[in-house]
């Protein structure tokens, strides 16, 4: 986890791909800032484990999750759509309590 220090918001960047680093990721994130508003930003491959590591990311309560892609291993090959049904059905079964939600 990499924590920006110059931003008048913290961002906190990290590369959790799994339900076990994503739990990490969490409890980190919690402990480091308690109950402030969380913005997510996820983008996963498409062979990963959407279900579980978004049920670990549930812990942090975010307020807004952002759904985005990203090129992996320099193409959008292995990048899950933010659209598709991968993060869409993940994210739908899990019913986050958040404000926004956001495809991009």
């Amino acid at each position: 986890m990499v924590r920006h220090q110059q931003h008048p918001h913290p961002v906190v960047l990290d590369g959790a791909h799994t339900a076990a680093s994503a739990r990490a990721l969490a409890a980190t994130v919690r402990a480091a800032f308690g109950r402030q508003p969380i913005a997510l930003v996820l983008a996963m491959a498409s062979d990963k484990e959407h279900r579980e590591v978004i049920a670990e990311l549930r812990a942090m309560e975010p307020k807004v999750v952002v759904f985005t892609g990203v090129p992996i291993a320099g193409s959008r090959q292995r990048a899950a759509p933010p659209g598709g049904a991968l993060h869409l059905s993940a994210f739908l079964d899990l019913a986050y309590p958040c404000s926004a939600v956001i495809l991009a």
